[in-house]
């Protein structure tokens, strides 16, 4: 890769990675925190905020390195583009909105009106958000199976990405079995799964271009 190139994995690598691991570590801390539609937690919300504040730069971080994977990985066609596209899009529908509300509007509307009023206007904000999170998801999937279907069978990524993207899903399946079967233990919740696939792709993009000169980025 030339030097532009070589610049953006760097920059992208580390934005994926602190982006990716940092989500998941505050996602995982819901665990302890709770979600902030509880009245009585809403009155002293700091350490919830703090969590979602955390959560909000890190999901930002997530679609522009993502950009820059894409810009690295373009050489392989427009399919890769769209891939890390979808999957950058899948992040900022699924887990923007949820993360915007929990940080500053509910706490807002617990404050300044009544827990009744203030819970049903919240759950008219949940019922607008949930098809997102819905089309989100839709859009991982598809970006990740993609990513997978081109790395495995076409050999148009490199296949440790490949193989990462392929292992989101059954990785998000046995966090939600394990979190079911063992609720008192605080296993992190599915989405964990995706994020440490995302801090994957940006520590790969770091391990090529560490120390290396400009070269391609052979598969």
């Amino acid at each position: 890769m030339d030097a532009t190139q070589q610049l953006l994995a760097r920059i992208g690598g580390r934005f994926l990675m602190v982006g990716g691991t940092g989500l998941a570590l505050v996602t995982w801390s819901e665990r302890f925190v709770g979600p902030l539609i509880d009245a009585e937690v809403v009155l002293e919300p700091v350490p919830a905020r703090v969590v979602h504040l955390v959560s909000f730069l890190a999901i930002l971080l997530i679609p522009l390195g993502l950009a820059a994977l894409a810009l690295v990985l373009r050489a392989a066609g427009r399919a890769v583009v769209m891939a890390c596209a979808a999957i950058g899009l899948g992040f900022v529908l699924g887990a923007l909105p949820h993360t915007v509300l929990d940080f500053g509007a509910i706490p807002t509307v617990f404050q300044r009106l009544p827990e009744e009023q203030a819970r049903e206007l919240v759950d008219g904000f949940y019922a607008i958000i949930g098809p997102l999170a819905g089309l989100g998801m839709l859009c991982l999937l598809a970006g990740l199976l993609t990513l997978a279907f081109l790395g495995l069978v076409r050999q148009a990524v490199p296949r440790p990405l490949a193989w990462a993207s392929l292992a989101a899903l059954p990785g998000m399946i046995a966090l939600g079995v394990l979190g079911r079967a063992l609720p008192d233990v605080p296993v992190p919740h599915d989405p964990v799964a995706l994020d440490l696939v995302v801090a994957f792709y940006g520590w790969y993009l770091l391990r090529r271009t560490a120390g290396v000169p400009a070269q391609p980025l052979r598969v």
